[in-house]
């Protein structure tokens, strides 16, 4: 797989998260999709309604963040030998140029469907699957962005 197609995919992904796009997130998805935290056990959508929720879930919480990029910085690609591909990648979650946590490892499973490539596993730290189903633990053990220190006020401005 050419590593544009992996890039728009990375893109398209991000933008159906942060945009709330969820008929642009499903053309992402095959179904069943399983969701793996790492070292733990995971779960599987299999339906449109089960997708949605989960979609749901993950982009309130990017909202509620203010959440405005996820940049997937490439690490390997290996072709399966059923014809899938995997991808692992550092996840970087942004609100404008800061990170809000540190960065974390994500792998996913793509396979190949008439429409194009589609992602049918993915797997990831345990505790960013847990924010995106929005739990209140904070994701990952490290620092996390005080998002106040972004929001300069109009007085702010002017002085």
């Amino acid at each position: 797989m050419p590593a544009r197609l992996l890039f728009a995919i990375g893109d398209h992904l991000t933008k159906a998260l942060i945009s709330g796009s969820f008929d642009q997130y499903r053309a992402l998805m095959d179904l069943p999709l399983r969701i793996v935290p790492q070292g733990a056990t995971g779960y599987v959508l299999h339906t449109d309604a089960e997708l949605q929720a989960d979609f749901q879930l993950y982009h309130a919480v990017i909202k509620a963040q203010g959440v405005t990029d996820i940049y997937r910085q490439f690490r390997r690609q290996e072709t399966l030998s059923d014809g899938a591909i995997s991808i692992t990648f550092t996840t970087h979650v942004l609100v404008k140029a800061h990170r809000i946590f540190d960065p974390f490892e994500t792998t996913m499973r793509l396979i190949e469907r008439p429409g194009g490539w589609r992602i049918s596993h993915i797997e990831s730290v345990e505790d960013h699957i847990k924010w995106t189903l929005g739990h209140k633990s904070r994701p990952l053990t490290a620092q996390v962005l005080d998002l106040s220190l972004l929001q300069g006020s109009d007085d702010d401005a002017k002085t």
